[in-house]
């Protein structure tokens, strides 16, 4: 499974692709966040862990501001259990998506 989830349509956060998904076994739960604006790039993002919020790699400053990031990691606090299991694949995209709450 693999989940863009766009502001416009589910997550509150304006302008920002955040990716969740299954975590491979040898890594915690995580999302990635895109660098670029409207768009996801695999090449581009970041790693924020959860349930930590420690930042793996660059990010683009001028589009996740600390106002974005916060905004990012309410998301996370928010939806937490729905997370776990869609990482977990314990729930599948569409009862993900149908649940996830935007902040």
């Amino acid at each position: 499974m693999f989940m863009e989830i766009p502001r416009l349509k589910n997550s509150g956060i304006e302008n920002v692709y955040i990716w969740f998904g299954p975590n491979p076994h040898s890594h915690g739960r995580r999302v990635k966040i895109s660098n670029i604006p409207n768009k996801f790039s695999k090449k581009d993002c970041f790693t924020l862990t959860i349930p930590n919020f420690s930042i793996i790699g660059e990010y683009n400053e001028k589009l996740i501001t600390n106002d974005v990031l916060e905004k990012i990691k309410d998301l996370i606090r928010l939806n937490i259990k729905l997370i776990e299991d869609f990482s977990d694949e314990k729930i599948s995209t569409d009862e993900f998506i149908d649940n996830l709450k935007p902040v």
